[in-house]
């Protein structure tokens, strides 16, 4: 372990028994319990320091038996039971979570050991649940299955890394490798069910930035995008009510650097089925609204990945993240007195790219409007208006405005946002120059 490194764990050891409480980056101070920072300069732009705030792990991912993943929280408190974390997933291993794979029409479930699907052995070694060569210990984790109808072989990696506008440990990049190892072609597809949990909140809206011509938008119900339609992010607060400062703030990153894009994102009630498999002969099953049962809402994820002919040798790489957003987003000042206005920004905020700036907004006047204010070095993308009208309400009564904004630069910047009759609320923007995972 390199010197940097040792001093990082201990450091993250003092935190956690309560020992020492501090922001390891210049300029910076930890509120509360860590989980969100601000700055404390009064300027409105400076540079940002590299690596991590500090070395804690703000989720844990625990595995079933079955190889299927959960999240949890450490940090924070089940609103339940405050014996027991906060969960991102429906369960704490992931039991209603799976991973389908179409080889030439026949499904498969990750993890299932069935005749003529296994996990690889290798000089006795079990390939499941293992550590990831070159990976932080405790951080990463892979399973390794082969179909041997077609020599298929699908690696399954969980790792949890850095957030990019957090800076901290709080997010779980998951990886899927699917390798055809046999002399012929194959046609070869993937998809993931991910049963999102949000808290206590089980049927979330999502918020989506905008896509192309597609403003941003809450979905409460049904969705289903094709490759041209899914965002960079989709974002979930877990309770209507804008004035809790510890709402937790979930955020999925569907394309991750160079992986191979989605070929549909669907946000639908979860199927009532754990052992689900692809669907029907259209390639997927009958998506039903989030509030198909209104007095028991239930929202799900379901990612696909093409089915593609795959030639001999050849190795295709699918990925997202999943994790925890800034909660707060930098400090108090992000929710109006009011508690009428929550200002975020985009968890993928990189220079010279537009990157989405939104208010969440709860007002029974249709013609509230909120009005953007930006520091030097941070400008409106072309055809942006500073002052818009809020758009109409979701179901859990709070609807939202977005801007895009750009700047040459990057660093960390100040951002504000007025409404008449709201109030006032700030954020910082963390604007990287590159992604964590270019």
């Amino acid at each position: 372990m390199t010197p940097l490194k040792t001093i990082g764990y201990v450091v993250a050891l003092l935190m956690t028994f309560g020992v020492i409480t501090l922001g390891l980056a210049l300029g910076k101070k930890t509120i509360g319990s860590g989980d969100w920072i601000r700055s404390t300069e009064s300027e409105s732009h400076r540079k940002i320091p590299e690596g991590p705030l500090d070395w804690i792990n703000r989720i844990h991912v625990q595995f079933s038996d079955s190889q299927r993943f959960g999240i949890v929280c450490p940090r924070l408190r089940d609103p339940n039971n405050p014996d027991k974390p906060k969960r991102l997933t429906r369960d704490e291993r992931g039991v209603t979570n799976n991973t389908c794979i179409r080889v030439e029409g026949y499904e498969y479930l990750f993890g299932h050991e069935i005749p003529g699907i296994r996990y690889v052995r290798d000089q006795g070694r079990i390939w499941k649940e293992l550590p990831v060569a070159g990976k932080d210990n405790g951080r990463a984790w892979q399973s390794v299955m082969e179909i041997e109808y077609g020599k298929i072989r699908v690696a399954q990696s969980v790792e949890i890394v850095v957030g990019q506008q957090t800076r901290l440990f709080d997010t779980a990049l998951v990886k899927y490798t699917i390798t055809n190892r046999d002399k012929v072609p194959h046609t070869v597809g993937l998809r993931v069910m991910l049963d999102t949990l949000i808290g206590l909140n089980d049927g979330v809206p999502f918020y989506l930035p905008p896509v192309g011509a597609e403003p941003a938008r809450f979905v409460d119900k049904l969705a289903v995008l094709g490759q041209k339609q899914v965002p960079e992010y989709l974002q979930a607060l877990e309770t209507g009510d804008l004035k809790d400062k510890d709402a937790t703030v979930a955020i999925l990153c569907p394309n991750v650097g160079k992986s191979e894009p989605m070929e549909k994102l669907v946000l639908c009630r979860w199927p009532q089925n754990s052992e689900i498999r692809w669907g029907n002969d259209n390639g997927n099953w009958k998506f039903e609204p989030m509030d198909a049962n209104p007095h028991q809402k239930d929202s799900c994820v379901v990612m696909y990945w093409a089915q593609t002919n795959m030639n001999p040798g050849e190795q295709r790489t699918m990925a997202f993240t999943y994790g925890l957003g800034m909660m707060g987003q930098g400090s108090e000042e992000s929710i109006t007195n009011s508690g009428k206005m929550r200002l975020m920004v985009s968890p993928r905020a990189f220079k010279k790219t537009p990157f989405p700036v939104m208010a969440y907004v709860k007002s029974t006047d249709p013609g509230q409007r909120v009005t953007l204010k930006l520091p030097p070095g941070l400008q409106l993308a072309p055809g942006q208006q500073a002052e818009q009208q809020v758009r109409p309400a979701t179901t859990e009564g709070y609807s939202q405005v977005t801007w895009k904004v750009v700047t040459e630069n990057s660093g960390d910047y100040r951002i504000a946002a007025d409404a008449p009759n709201i109030g006032e609320a700030k954020a910082n923007v963390n604007v990287r120059d590159r992604s964590n995972f270019d």
